[in-house]
């Protein structure tokens, strides 16, 4: 039952994502290559920002659950549970102006995948 929780938690996520994008990122932006080499691999401000703002939701309601997220690596504790973020998913389409980018976020237990959300 523990699960719902989680789940309610995640849609309460992606409706406080919605406001802050609003409010703060949605607005011109850079986007710079991360990759290595030949390897482009976009970042932008706004992944950044969206993911520091989904760790402070996590860390505020779950302080000892481990993070792993794409933009800062991994916060590890020794908890069972770890929460996994890809901040913007589709940052191509996100710089290009395109609304087919997700926030993909998901909570593993003992290895086991039991809540997540694609939030457009």
């Amino acid at each position: 039952m523990k699960n719902i929780e989680f789940y309610r938690f995640l849609i309460s996520l992606a409706k406080d994502l919605n406001r802050f994008y609003k409010k703060n990122l949605n607005k011109p932006f850079k986007a710079i290559n991360k990759g290595k080499g030949s390897n482009y691999d976009p970042v932008t401000i706004a992944d950044k920002k969206f993911e520091k703002f989904i760790r402070s939701k996590i860390n505020k309601k779950y302080p000892s659950h481990s993070i792993v997220g794409e933009e800062f690596g991994k916060k590890e504790t020794k908890s069972d549970y770890s929460w996994i973020i890809d901040p913007i998913d589709g940052t191509y389409d996100y710089i290009n102006d395109l609304d087919e980018f997700t926030l993909n976020a998901g909570l593993i237990i003992n290895n086991r995948a039991v809540a997540g959300i694609i939030y457009a």
